[in-house]
């Protein structure tokens, strides 16, 4: 495959090996340390998906809302296998994440999870004018967020 498909690495550790590995799968790789620093080169345009690796402490709601509220696509976390069982962090994961991977990471599971949500998120794509056009009288708005709640309703309720 030739088209190389945006990711936004929010966090990535200072020695990171999985960069490179991702770059080779034809991932265009813009990375930040932190939602908080807004670099327009990273930031410019929307990107196909996000990663968010987590920190290690912190206040886990805020900083995973102002990561989503950096790009309008899909997530997928990264996270210590030990983060993964806290009742706080599975509901951040269920709220908000398609996907998560635990550490150690498997360059390869995470590029395989990747390639998947980024054919997923060209999917709904391809079929929110679908949905936005076969059912404009029982939705209000037409903007990506309604639409794409709209999307899960009518799939939940299928």
């Amino acid at each position: 495959m030739n088209h190389e498909r945006s990711l936004l690495y929010i966090n990535p550790p200072r020695e990171c090996s999985l960069l490179p590995h991702l770059r080779r799968a034809n991932w265009q790789v813009r990375t930040v340390n932190s939602p908080g620093e807004r670099k327009p080169s990273a930031l410019a345009g929307q990107h196909d998906l996000g990663l968010i690796h987590f920190p290690e402490r912190g206040d886990l709601d805020r900083y995973v809302q102002d990561c989503l509220a950096l790009n309008d696509g899909d997530w997928i976390a990264l996270l210590p296998r030990e983060m993964a069982e806290t009742p706080t962090v599975r509901r951040l994961i269920l709220e908000h994440f398609l996907d998560y991977h635990t550490q150690p990471v498997d360059p390869e599971k995470i590029t395989n999870t990747l390639g998947h949500a980024w054919g997923m998120a060209n999917l709904k794509r391809q079929g929110t004018s679908q949905i936005t056009d076969s059912r404009d009288e029982e939705m209000i708005g037409c903007s990506p967020p309604m639409t794409a709640l709209f999307a899960q309703i009518c799939k939940v309720s299928a």
